[in-house]
Order: C-alpha cells, then sequence, then structure tokens
C-alpha cells in the first residue's frame, strides 16, 4: 500500500510515493507551507487533501 504525494505549482508538479502514511503526510504539509497545491491519492485511488489524509490516516492511530 503507497500513498502519491502530488505537488503543483506555476512551475510544475512531481508526485512522489510514500509507504508510510505519516511521511506522505510530511511531505503534504511540506508543500503547502511553501504555498504549493498538494493532493494525495489513496491506494483506493481516491484523491484527498492533507487535511483530510491526516483525519484518516493518522488521527485513528492515536486513538
Amino acid at each position: 500500500m503507497a500513498f502519491m504525494v502530488t505537488c503543483e505549482s506555476a512551475e510544475g508538479s512531481t508526485t512522489e510515493n510514500y509507504p508510510r502514511p505519516a511521511d506522505a503526510y510530511q511531505r503534504a504539509r511540506a508543500c503547502e507551507a511553501s504555498g504549493i497545491n498538494v493532493t494525495i491519492r489513496l491506494p483506493t485511488g481516491e484523491e484527498v487533501s492533507a487535511e483530510e489524509f491526516r483525519e484518516r490516516y493518522l488521527l485513528k492511530d492515536a486513538d
């Protein structure tokens, strides 16, 4: 299972795969902090924002 993080800016886009949710979220937040648009594609093919990803994958692990 891998999470695909796509960072899109005026200069182009980059896509990277991360096997761990925490790593994918960290990369997404770094892009957002730079003012870059981010989407995360789940293994199911669904695309979500970094915040929605955090709620689905990281907060449930904290319970």
